[in-house]
């Protein structure tokens, strides 16, 4: 009887076990299938997990926007490109020793929050209500933060426009109402490799055309761009943002100056292959007209032999002498210690709002024109100083001069980007491993 109760015993945990190892079994080969490997990228991996939770967070953004997304095979290797691409530029900040530790990140987040009005906290909650992993968008923030540091150090750093560059722009483009207009793009690029044949040629062309009957029959430009270009801003919906003609392509700037709001342009080819525009809006530039003051001063420096009092006594002495009826120009060239400014009586160049430090500004605005101020201290020393004038100023020149530079350095880093991306890509080993069946 014992035996038999033995025996029994042993079959039914034998049952047991077996049910449970195939449970393990299938559990295990399920987490294998989650997290192999879609791409190897010189010495790191990209996991099917990493893939699909990427593939999650950017069908998110598109549905919030209303954006159509490509057919899911396009859709899947569009991620992935997108993510070999991070994982290049990682391997540059790891090689270079760059990371963003944890204190910078936190006073990333504080500022995001704080933009939208909320706390850090209810940041978070609002974001975990909305569905999204707050580890993963902490995360995804790092990288963003690292990637635009190393792209400063590798790119932006090594990117300079000269005044003569900003002369030669403005002597081609002499200021006019249409170049000081503001135009939001949309772009989209059907792309052509070297080499290709007339035939793929065609069909990219055809491609191309097909995009323009469906959008003038009604379709979404950004959900197109999402779905088919071959841009850098295909995730974004191919927003190319708010561009003056100077920081559009020279390629473009044509067509773009004679575009209405709502128009697509027709195939447009270049060397990598046919591109699209649609204009969703455009603005005029208004006159920049700032108020500044004009003063001179005089500066004398605490030193080792010199005290706070006493250096703010003596420059009361030298006060009371220009009340007294001597030239303050001849008082700050004898005793200033501002030496740029000194040889010209203390005459400082007009100001606006923001170009001198607080104190200084915060007591020139305090007196009236031709009024000595009192003694007062700055991080510099001790000052006083006398308003010479008041002014309202076109400051729109020199604003477009900025504006000038500003573009033309980022057009060139846009286009230095492109390169040292290519080039990342094409000097490392990279191995697909995504199938239809992913």
């Amino acid at each position: 009887m014992m035996t038999r109760f033995i025996a029994i015993t042993l079959a039914c945990t034998l049952v047991t076990l077996t049910h449970t190892t195939h449970a393990a079994i299938t559990s295990l080969q399920g987490e294998r299938l989650l997290n192999r490997i879609v791409a190897v990228v010189n010495d790191d991996i990209i996991l099917l997990s990493e893939l699909n939770a990427e593939i999650s967070s950017q069908r998110k953004r598109a549905n919030e926007r209303g954006q159509r997304l490509p057919p899911e095979n396009r859709f899947r290797q569009q991620i992935l490109d997108y993510l070999i691409l991070q994982t290049l530029q990682k391997q540059v900040a790891r090689k270079q020793g760059i990371r963003i530790d944890d204190a910078a990140l936190n006073r990333s987040l504080q500022r995001i929050a704080q933009q939208n009005q909320q706390s850090l906290d209810e940041f978070r909650q609002a974001l975990l209500a909305s569905g999204y992993d707050y580890l993963k968008f902490r995360e995804d923030i790092r990288t963003e933060m690292l990637i635009a540091r190393v792209r400063r150090q590798e790119v932006v750093a090594k990117v300079t426009v000269s005044d003569q560059e900003v002369n030669d722009f403005l002597e081609r483009e002499k200021p006019t109402e249409e170049n000081a207009t503001s135009y939001h793009l949309f772009h989209i690029l059907i792309a052509v490799p070297e080499a290709s044949s007339p035939e793929a040629i065609q069909r990219a062309r055809e491609k191309a055309d097909d995009l323009v009957r469906e959008f003038e029959a009604g379709s979404d430009f950004s959900s197109l761009a999402l779905a088919y270009s071959d841009g850098n801003n295909a995730l974004e919906g191919g927003d190319l943002g708010w561009r003056s003609l100077e920081q559009i392509p020279s390629l473009f700037t044509d067509i773009v100056g004679n575009m209405k709001v709502g128009d697509i342009t027709q195939p447009i080819r270049s060397p990598n292959g046919f591109h699209l525009l649609h204009l969703s809006d455009k603005k005029g530039a208004d006159k920049l007209l700032i108020n500044q003051t004009k003063a001179r001063h005089i500066l004398l420096k605490v030193t080792a032999v010199r005290n706070e009092e006493q250096t703010r006594n003596k420059l009361l002495e030298l006060r009371e002498r220009i009340l007294a009826g001597e030239p303050f120009a001849d008082i700050a060239r004898a005793h200033s210690e501002d030496t740029a400014s000194a040889v010209d009586g203390g005459d400082l160049p007009w100001f606006g709002s923001g170009e001198m430090v607080e104190v200084f500004e915060d007591v020139a605005e305090s007196l009236s024109v031709h009024e000595v101020s009192d003694a007062f201290r700055s991080t510099f020393g001790w000052h006083i100083l006398e308003v010479l004038g008041r002014r309202t100023h076109d400051a729109t020149e020199e604003q477009q001069r900025l504006q000038v530079k500003r573009a033309l350095q980022r057009q060139k880093v846009e286009e230095e980007t492109d390169f040292w991306l290519q080039r990342l890509k094409g000097e490392a080993y990279i191995e697909y491993r995504l199938d239809e069946n992913t």
